[in-house]
Order: structure tokens, then C-alpha cells, then sequence
């Protein structure tokens, strides 16, 4: 697995990451929140997991899958 460590304040960030990776939140949101906007259909419980843990204040993360459009 991965960790990704996130720190949001008055503002945002977006994490890209395939479907086929199982996502953990470990995140303290104050007026704010973490979303997985990723469509996944079928889970796989043996797939890789990435372990966010942060803070959010005033802001957001939003957890988005690969596409052509964000791949720049």
C-alpha cells in the first residue's frame, strides 16, 4: 500500500487515483470534508490500499479517478 498525507486550509485539493485501488480516511474535517468521487463498480478487497490521513479545515479533498481530462 501508499500513505498520502493531506493538510487543507481555506482551501482544496484533488487526489487522482485508478479505481482499482482501495481507499482508507484518516482525516480531521472541520467545516469541511473528504469525498471518493471515484465510480467504482466491483470492490476488490486484495487490491492495493492508499491510507490518507490529514487535516481539513475550511476546505476539502476530493479523491477522483484517472481520466483524460485531469491527466495533464
Amino acid at each position: 500500500g501508499g500513505q498520502i498525507d493531506v493538510f487543507c486550509a481555506f482551501g482544496g485539493a484533488d487526489i487522482i487515483l485508478p479505481e482499482n485501488v482501495n481507499v482508507k480516511i484518516n482525516t480531521f474535517c472541520l467545516f469541511g470534508g473528504i469525498e471518493d468521487k471515484r465510480n467504482i463498480k466491483n470492490r476488490d478487497e486484495n487490491a492495493i490500499t492508499i491510507n490518507i490521513n490529514g487535516f481539513c479545515m475550511f476546505g476539502g479533498v476530493d479523491i477522483k479517478e484517472k481520466t483524460e481530462k485531469n491527466d495533464d
